[in-house]
This record gives C-alpha cells, sequence and structure tokens, in this order.
C-alpha cells in the first residue's frame, strides 16, 4: 500500500448513528498501522416522543460538534473523510440483476455499468413507493453502491470482466436516502475539511466486510445492532449481504422507560444508567431500573421474535448471530436472543451460537495499533479497520 507515493495517509472517520455521532482522526503508516490521533462523540439529544424534526436537527448540531472537536486537533487536510451511515438516514438492500440469453454474450465494463444505472433508477422508485414520499426521485440520491458477487452460467466468478456467458446474475448492495440529508453532511465537513474528498458507506455493508478479514463468513451469519432509536437485524448468506429488516427500538426505548420509571429528565437516563453498571446507584432506584429495563426488553424481544421469523420465511437461518457491543442494555437484550425458541429458525434447528462484537473479542490477526486498542469504541474501531484496508 505504501511501496509507491506516499507512505502514509491521514483520514477521518464518522459514526453518525441514530443515538450520537462518534469520528476518530487517523494516521495510517506502513511503519504503526492505523494510529489514533484524535476521537470524538456527542450524543444526540432526545425526547420522550420520537420527532423527526428534532432528530434531524440534534443530529446536524451532534455532527458539527464532532467535526469541530476533531478540527481543532488536525495539522493537515485528511486524504479522505469516511462516514458511516445510520439505517434512519438511508434504505439499503441488495438488488439481484438478473440477465439470460440464448447466445452467449460479452461480459464488459459498459454492460455492468449500464445494469447498475438501471437498477438504481427502479430501487429509487421502490424506496419512494415504500415511504409514502412525496419527494420526486431527483431528489432521492444513490449514497453506494458495491457488487458483491458475479455469478456467470450458474458459477460464482471473481473476475467476469472479458468473459462470455448466457447467464448472469448480479448482486449489487444499494443504500440510498434523500438528498438533503447527503448535502448537510458535505456542508457541515466543507467548513472543517474543505477539499477532502468524502465517501458513504453505511453500517451493515462495513461490519459484513470488516469480519471477512477475521472471520470465515462462509457460513453466512446474522448481524444485529441495538442502535439509538432502531435495531437493525442483517443476514449474511453465501458471501452476501442479503436482506436488512430494521424496527423502531433502541437504546433510547430503553433510556425513556427508565427516565418514566424514575420521573427523571430523559437527558439525565444516560447517567443513571451509568451509575447501575458502576454498582452506585441507590436500592430503591435500582429496583426501578431493573423493572423499567426488564419491560423495555421484553416489549424489545416480542417485536424482535416477529423480526427474526420474517428473515427467514424464504429459508433457514445461519447458526451464528453477532451481537455489537458489552454494555448493560446490550447484555439484556443478547438474553432475548438466546434460548430454544429461535432454533425453529436456524439451519440445524438449534438455539444461535451468539458472538459479541467488542474490542476485546476482536481476532488478533487484525493487529489492532496500541491507540486503536485503547479507543474502546467499537463501531469506530470496526469503521476505521474497513477504511485503512477497503479505502
Amino acid at each position: 500500500m505504501f511501496l509507491f507515493g506516499k507512505k502514509e495517509k491521514v483520514f477521518v472517520v464518522f459514526d453518525i448513528g441514530s443515538g450520537s455521532v462518534g469520528g476518530l482522526l487517523v494516521r495510517d503508516s506502513h511503519k504503526k498501522g492505523l494510529e489514533v490521533l484524535a476521537s470524538a462523540r456527542t450524543d444526540i439529544r432526545f425526547k420522550e416522543d420520537i420527532d423527526s424534526h428534532l432528530f434531524h436537527r440534534s443530529l446536524e448540531e451532534a455532527f458539527k460538534k464532532t467535526t469541530q472537536s476533531l478540527r481543532s486537533k488536525a495539522h493537515e487536510a485528511p486524504d479522505f473523510v469516511f462516514c458511516v451511515l445510520n439505517s434512519l438516514l438511508s434504505v439499503s438492500q441488495t438488488r439481484i440483476i438478473k440477465v439470460n440469453k440464448e447466445k452467449p454474450f460479452d461480459i464488459n465494463k459498459k454492460l455492468l455499468d449500464d445494469l447498475i444505472l438501471e437498477e438504481t433508477e427502479i430501487f429509487k422508485k421502490t424506496y419512494v413507493e415504500e415511504k409514502g414520499s412525496s419527494l420526486p426521485s431527483s431528489e432521492i440520491e444513490l449514497f453506494e453502491h458495491n457488487v458483491m458477487k458475479f455469478v456467470l452460467n450458474g458459477y460464482d466468478t471473481v473476475k467476469p470482466l472479458g468473459k462470455r456467458a448466457r447467464q448472469l446474475d448480479l448482486y449489487v448492495y444499494m443504500s440510498m436516502g434523500k438528498a438533503k440529508v447527503k448535502e448537510k453532511i458535505e456542508d457541515v465537513l466543507g467548513e472543517s475539511f474543505a477539499g477532502s474528498p468524502v465517501i458513504f458507506r453505511t453500517f451493515p455493508f462495513v461490519v459484513f466486510n470488516t469480519l471477512k478479514l477475521s472471520t470465515d463468513t462462509r457460513e453466512g451469519f446474522v448481524f444485529v445492532d441495538i442502535a439509538g432509536e432502531v435495531t437493525d437485524i442483517s443476514l449474511v448468506r453465501r458471501e452476501v449481504l442479503e436482506e436488512i429488516i430494521s424496527f423502531p427500538m433502541g437504546r433510547n426505548f430503553v433510556l425513556r422507560k427508565i427516565g418514566k420509571a424514575l420521573n427523571t429528565l430523559i437527558k439525565e437516563t444516560s447517567s443513571v444508567l451509568s451509575r447501575l453498571e458502576r454498582g452506585h446507584s441507590e436500592e430503591g432506584a435500582t429496583k426501578k431500573i431493573s423493572k423499567a429495563m426488564s419491560d423495555a426488553k421484553d416489549e424489545w424481544c416480542d417485536i424482535f421474535k416477529k423480526a427474526v421469523g420474517e428473515v427467514s420465511e424464504v429459508s433457514p437461518l445461519p447458526q451464528n448471530l453477532f451481537v455489537v457491543g458489552s454494555d448493560k442494555i446490550v447484555e439484556e437484550f443478547s438474553i432475548c436472543m438466546e434460548g430454544d425458541f429461535f432454533s425453529q429458525f436456524t439451519i440445524l434447528g438449534k438455539p444461535f451460537n451468539i458472538k459479541r462484537i467488542s474490542p476485546e473479542s476482536l481476532d488478533p490477526s487484525l493487529k489492532l495499533s496500541p491507540s486503536l486498542k485503547e479507543e474502546k469504541d467499537i463501531f469506530l474501531i470496526l469503521e476505521t479497520l474497513f477504511a485503512g484496508k477497503f479505502l
């Protein structure tokens, strides 16, 4: 990577979640690997009731604050800025493009580009219809598209260009959302990192590719991301990110329950939960918090079970289930993922083999630098590993 041209590169990673915005300023050098130069994370303000306008306004404020914090510690313009988006800002699907002809045809770049462009327009129309939006397709923008797999005449092919086939199956992962969202992100970045190219990806795609660096993913897996306002369930089968299902219950759902139980301001519930995790909570408050978390878990479990059943309708699910994080909320919700109930949905007819993704659980083969190990933010670690390897 560093044999020609610059011996190092500096880049910024932003984790634009539905509960907070995190960022890292990173130097990638041949000698030290991925070295964290600065980090920041800002919570997104939220209220008892979910308000779309408040969310977007608070998200912009959090993004600006995180961006300014990193900019103050950057001594030069980064080589690129990498933004990872949450599912509230984008819709993602793997689209399967099929071409069948009686006579063999050439597989070339123009053919693939034309097929992807045509499928992009179809996806835009689907997005508008599913969202019930009155926005014209011109105001919907493609955030990313990545070819995940080529199949020629029924066989997986790594290098299809220049070959001939009668049948082509093209698996393309696409994400899109409102053009205004992308424009606002780019405007904020323009104030702090003008001139640096901006690259957009979505978290499921990043996790899938990062896990492939150290995990055998050929048998597939289910990935669960419990974010601020939503939970995403991603299904990987046959080396393809096949499906993503989201439902509007995340970490903030628990915090709202706790705030209501304690009659506490919503903005104070995170610190209340932190005190409980450290064992500093009063006995009376501890009981109320435990009851609120139990109630939240039960409601979340009901929706999660229905979502898993929906994902498994086509065929049984892989045995491995990955869940990101290791805090109190993830621990509580992970209990729901255990047990025999899910055996009816898995390929072996057994409970999920649950693996938590945390800084400590990452494979040693990834060779995290000391500064990246110390970061402890698993979302930013995964995204930084992706950027260092693939961008």
